[in-house]
C-alpha cells in the first residue's frame, strides 16, 4: 500500500533553503515524488512511499527527506509528520484543487 508522507521541518541555519540544494535534495528523492513548499527556514517536505507496515513507512519517509537534504549541506530538524492513505491526502489536500 502507498502512503503520503508529510514532514514538517525546519532549517538548522534558520535561513530559508538554497534554491539549487532544494532541486538537488529533489533529485535525490526523486523515486519518492517529492513536493516541497518552504515559508523561510520552515520546509514541508511531502513523499509518497510504498509499504505495508506504517512504521516502516514513516521511518523511511522522515530518514529519506533528512538525508537528501542534509546531504546537499541544509540539514533540518523535523518538527511533525503526518502519515495519509491516498484515498485520505487526495481529500484534505487535493479536493479544493479537483473541485
Amino acid at each position: 500500500m502507498g502512503y503520503h508522507v508529510v514532514i514538517e521541518t525546519d532549517t538548522v541555519s534558520g535561513e530559508p533553503v538554497d534554491i539549487y540544494r532544494a532541486d538537488e535534495a529533489g533529485g535525490r528523492l526523486a523515486p519518492l515524488g517529492p513536493s516541497f513548499f518552504q515559508q523561510g527556514p520552515q520546509v514541508s517536505v511531502t513523499l509518497y512511499v510504498e509499504g505495508d507496515d506504517v512504521g516502516d513507512v514513516l521511518r523511511s519517509g522522515v530518514e529519506s527527506a533528512l538525508r537528501a537534504f542534509e546531504s546537499v549541506g541544509e540539514p533540518l530538524t523535523m518538527r511533525s509528520v503526518a502519515l495519509y492513505t491516498e484515498a485520505e491526502f487526495d481529500r484534505v489536500f487535493l479536493s479544493d484543487v479537483v473541485s
